[in-house]
């Protein structure tokens, strides 16, 4: 991956102070209207100056952070509701894509708004379509029963190949086709022994076969000859010197193209190239070749999403110890200190800002330019390969080399490769063209009605047999492994031979996803899946929780045996004890994960407030 992946979302465990959406008539920082004048003020001397509060910075940072890392894991934003939108259905624009489930034990299902200003839910099929991705078994193809999967020119070849005409003959369409009137066609046989046509009492003349052309030179011929000089000077060309004047077709033919130039036959050269580092100002680039008279045209662009000119250093991950900013942690109480008075105080350094809005942007500019994020390898994720969700999008390919192509997660806590065709399913999208259509073999693109009709007409055209198709199956297991057509009886027109270990019943259909299973016919739901995903997504908010309560009291254990803490740092540490020992109560309860009740963390500043009124 190109860009950050963020592990953690910025000040996942540090102090956020919630900013609020609209414009404050105090000045203070909001969503509307961001840092106010009031911000700019000299703290020195304006007494209406205000402070970049650290804990509403790591708020902002936070929530962009959040929406970010969101967008990186799971492709399309989950449908926004009420809640979520301050009481108010938020209006989706025509063609938004969005992740929703009516239910938590429902899979998840990618949707699409067909209209603009939508407020309707997704399951509403008058304003939403629901996106369908997973192409067509062959045994689902030759069925057409199915309603949830789409067809490839392969596909719809399959389907129809069996479809043998009733006449006992290849029928000839009259008329009705492109531009073609209801004219009556007639052929048939001369008295001179020509084949000949006539449409309604118009005479069209004779029908032209090979063996009337073989006196004649095919256009290859020509085009692999030099006319007679003589010939051409006289009659076609401009008279030159030399035979060099008359050119041969093959001599015109576009080159190869090299990996960094591109000589044109006339003289004209693209050359293009890039720097992997950033370089000082000076530095000379050579191309592959030398021009040989004078330069046209040269450009020079950035690389995407780069912060050319701009210094950055490193933000990392997990909590410093040092009390330095962190994606963890964000900015700690430190960078709060007064600095002239504290020792401790830490600036706001620019270069690590720097770093964390160019990782923002960055990753802001892959949405905004692709859609969909580039799957996260486990360098990007610290050594662990990232869990997927169901319905989870990204752009991945196995090679530099290859193109870049959509996979659809099919299960929850994928942690396979992309290119696991159990695991992931590659998204496809392309209308075939009508020549994949009628040749019927490809099985990357997806066929439109327009297009099955003419897959249609091209097999109609050219049918001879209909096929059996068989599926051949382990022996031992009755697993099947693999299907083929049948080869037909050579002794017995329109009977099929079947080897061992197959048979023509089409096959069933598979899972909807990882979490059915095969019940009484059929394939339901496993609760016992869906209680595993469920309990695995509370063990990771439990082990939030509990690593950001062991952080508050990290260091004070010994202290607080020893009887060296006192007041609001012994109530804060006894409160987050407590909180530990809450959490703990959570997951060992009998219902859990059923019911989830979180404790409410530790009111710091409230905790603080009591021990100043007692005093």
């Amino acid at each position: 991956m190109q860009q950050k992946f963020f592990i953690k979302r910025f000040a996942e465990l540090g102090d956020r102070e919630t900013v609020p959406n609209d414009t404050q008539v105090t000045g203070d920082v909001s969503y509307e209207q961001g840092y106010t004048y009031d911000y700019q003020r000299d703290q020195a001397s304006d007494p209406l100056a205000k402070p970049i509060e650290r804990s509403k910075l790591n708020a902002i940072l936070h929530d962009m952070t959040e929406a970010l890392q969101q967008y990186q894991v799971l492709g399309t934003p989950e449908w926004i509701t009420k809640a979520d939108n301050g009481g108010k259905a938020y209006p989706y624009a025509k063609c938004a894509r969005v992740r929703y489930r009516a239910k938590d034990t429902d899979p998840w299902e990618v949707y699409e708004s067909l209209i603009d200003n939508n407020i309707a839910v997704p399951t509403n099929a008058k304003k939403w379509a629901r996106m369908v991705s997973e192409v067509a078994s062959q045994e689902q193809a030759i069925a057409g029963t199915d309603n949830s999967t789409i067809m490839t020119p392969l596909r719809v070849a399959q389907a129809t190949i069996n479809k043998q005409p009733t006449l006992g003959y290849i029928p000839v369409q009259q008329g009705t086709g492109i531009d073609q009137k209801s004219n009556a066609i007639k052929i048939g046989w001369s008295e001179e022994g020509r084949l000949k046509a006539t449409v309604d009492n118009t005479d069209q003349g004779n029908f032209i076969f090979d063996n009337q052309l073989a006196n004649y030179a095919s256009i290859d011929y020509a085009d692999k000859h030099y006319l007679k000089p003589e010939v051409a000077d006289n009659r076609y060309l401009t008279p030159q010197q030399g035979n060099s004047r008359y050119i041969r077709r093959e001599e015109l033919t576009f080159p190869e193209p090299k990996s960094d130039h591109y000589v044109l036959p006339g003289g004209l050269i693209f050359q293009w190239g890039y720097i992997k580092e950033p370089n000082p100002y000076g530095t000379v680039i050579k191309y592959p070749i030398a021009f040989p008279h004078a330069v046209f045209s040269l450009v020079a662009t950035g690389a995407d999403g780069e912060n050319h000119g701009s210094d950055r250093e490193t933000v990392p991950n997990d909590t410093q110890i040092t009390g330095d900013v962190s994606y963890e942690q964000g900015y700690t109480y430190d960078y709060q200190r007064d600095q002239a008075t504290d020792p401790l105080a830490k600036p706001i350094e620019r270069t690590k800002l720097n770093a964390v809005f160019h990782d923002i942007t960055g990753e802001l500019q892959q949405y905004q330019t692709t859609g969909t994020p580039i799957w996260a390898t486990k360098a990007d994720n610290d050594g662990q390969q990232f869990p997927y969700t169901q319905c989870a999008r990204v752009l991945y390919r196995a090679e530099e080399t290859d193109h870049w192509a959509v996979y659809e997660s099919l299960v929850d806590n994928n942690t396979a490769t992309p290119s696991d065709a159990d695991k992931w399913r590659r998204i496809v999208s392309a209308i075939a063209s009508e020549e994949q259509a009628r040749a019927g073999t490809d099985n990357n693109t997806i066929m439109t009605p327009l297009r099955v009709k003419q897959a249609i007409a091209a097999s109609s055209s050219h049918r001879k047999t209909p096929l059996m198709l068989i599926h051949h199956f382990n022996r031992q297991t009755g697993q099947y492994y693999g299907s083929n057509d049948a080869t037909e009886d050579p002794q017995h027109k329109g009977r099929w031979l079947i080897p061992a270990f197959a048979t023509d019943t089409p096959l069933p259909e598979g899972p909807p996803s990882g979490a059915y299973i095969w019940c009484n016919g059929e394939w339901i739901i496993d609760f016992t899946i869906i209680k595993q995903q469920k309990h695995a997504a509370a063990m990771t908010e439990f082990e939030v929780r509990m690593k950001k309560a062991i952080a508050e009291n990290i260091g004070k254990a010994d202290a607080m045996a020893a009887g060296l803490l006192e007041g609001v740092d012994k109530a804060l540490f006894k409160a987050w004890a407590a909180y530990q020992v809450a959490l703990r109560g959570v997951i060992n309860a009998p219902n859990f994960p059923e019911e989830i009740h979180w404790p409410t963390e530790p009111d710091e500043h409230a905790i603080a407030q009591e021990f100043a009124t007692a005093k």
